[in-house]
């Protein structure tokens, strides 16, 4: 019991039976449901993204986010969207 919850990424040493058991049933209900992993939940949730999507989406979003050098896509865009405003209004200086 404690090996599958540690090979999917909990740490199982301190849990009682019952929350084991409880456990276990949730990381069995979410792959017959085909969604994301307790990994790939525990990653989307430190970049800030909803946590209940598909295992074929969490994928695609973490890939993008390793893609994006381990940054939020979205964060790496809006950065570079400011920096085009604040050129654009440099621009705009009459002198």
């Amino acid at each position: 019991m404690i090996a599958f919850l540690e090979r999917n990424g909990i740490p199982g040493q301190k849990l009682s039976f019952a929350h084991a058991r409880q456990l276990i049933q949730e990381i069995i209900g979410r792959r017959e449901r085909k969604k994301a992993t307790y990994k790939q939940a525990r990653l989307l949730a430190k970049y800030g993204y909803e946590t209940d999507m598909s295992f074929d989406d969490a994928k695609a979003t973490i890939d993008a986010i390793k893609a994006a050098g381990w940054r939020r896509p979205e964060q790496k865009r809006e950065a570079r969207s400011e920096k085009r405003e604040a050129e654009l209004d440099l621009a705009e200086v009459p002198f």
